[in-house]
């Protein structure tokens, strides 16, 4: 069924690309590897090989996406997006699935084109947060949450929201981690109870000073 689904052009590959990206980012790790690899077999080796790199970092998969940002780099070694923007993305999730979030932090800080996209200020904040820089963190955060348009649909828009609580927790605020917390709740209320990443929040908060579960 996955298989047929990624069959109808690029508008098809697209949306299945964007599901395998919330799956990852939601903890459903496992599916969104099976979706990957299914629309790895099928899509033009042109489709979004940075966008693609930094999914398989997500995913664990550093080579691959090394080899994808290296094919991309080969294509196009003057395109000022890919150098400045899209090659420091993917080298910042190869370096935080390696354990390494202050390389991470580095990387993020030389992209130019972050006014463009949400993805920028979030990858960053996560870096920030497991650099142990979670002042810095809840800033990046905040700037996810403010964006105002269509990017309110955005799955980092709920990622940004957990961050927030947990940068309060990592700085020992706990009556504003609660109110972070009860903010990401109420904010996916609708969510389906099943999503790792809602379950998992739910329990950071119910074990949070005060709080009864």
């Amino acid at each position: 069924q996955l298989a047929a689904s990624v069959g109808m052009g690029g508008w098809g590959f697209f949306a299945q690309f964007s599901v395998a990206i919330a799956e990852a980012e939601f903890g459903f790790e496992e599916r969104a590897r099976q979706r990957l690899a299914v629309l790895e077999a099928r899509i033009p080796p042109s489709f979004n090989p940075p966008g693609r790199a930094v999914l398989w970092a997500t995913l664990g998969d550093t080579v691959r996406a090394q080899e994808l940002l290296d094919r991309a780099l080969e294509e196009s070694p003057t395109s000022t997006f890919l150098l400045t923007n899209d090659a420091p993305r993917v080298r910042a999730a190869i370096a935080m699935a390696e354990g390494r979030p202050e390389d991470a932090v580095d990387e993020l800080r030389a992209t130019r084109f972050e006014r463009s996209s949400i993805d920028i200020p979030y990858e960053r904040g996560a870096a920030l947060l497991a650099a142990g820089r979670p002042e810095e963190a809840l800033a990046e955060f905040q700037k996810v949450i403010d964006w105002i348009g269509i990017a309110v649909a955005d799955s980092r828009v709920a990622l940004a929201r957990v961050g927030k609580a947990r940068a309060y927790v990592a700085m020992g605020d706990t009556e504003s981690a609660r109110d972070a917390y009860l903010d990401f709740l109420d904010f996916w209320s609708g969510a389906d109870e099943d999503i790792p990443l809602l379950q998992k929040a739910r329990s950071e908060y119910e074990a949070l000073p005060g709080v009864r579960g």
